[in-house]
Parts: structure tokens; sequence; C-alpha cells
């Protein structure tokens, strides 16, 4: 997940995060390392992870083997659960 000073953790947490309880953050050099591509997807932040083999396999291992936090949100929905 990418964020900047125009979008806090905070914000993203309690706005398009909110349903979710744990995230994984990752960064734009570990991700592009990896040969991942990000793609815009005009809704900032966010960006869609490709990667060009269109293999899902392939993607998932790539994904897994970026370095990456695991973030617990504390502005979860409770009710949604």
């Amino acid at each position: 997940m990418g964020y900047q000073r125009h979008y806090p953790r905070e914000l993203l947490e309690s706005t398009k995060l909110i349903k979710f309880e744990r995230y994984a953050e990752f960064t734009v050099a570990g991700l592009t390392g990896r040969g991942l591509a990000l793609w815009a997807t005009g809704q900032r932040p966010h960006y869609d992870v490709v990667y060009g083999e269109n293999v899902l396999e392939s993607l998932v291992a790539r994904l897994a083997a970026v370095p990456h936090r695991i973030r617990g949100n504390p502005s979860v929905d409770r009710e949604e659960h």
C-alpha cells in the first residue's frame, strides 16, 4: 500500500481500509524490485499490482517474497464483522 502525506495512514484506515482488520504494507521499491508493476487505477492513492506473466500463482509468489509489514487496523468497522 502506498500512502503519502496527502493520504495519512489514519485517513486510509478509516476510509478505504475500514472493512479490513489487517492489511499488508509494501514499498514501491520492494514491489518493483521483484519485477512487479504498479498501474494507476484513477482512484488515488490506489494502484493495481501487475505481473507480466498473467499467472496468478507467479504473482502471489512474487508478492510473498517482497518485504512487507502486516498492520492491524484500529479503525476497522467491527459492525461489519
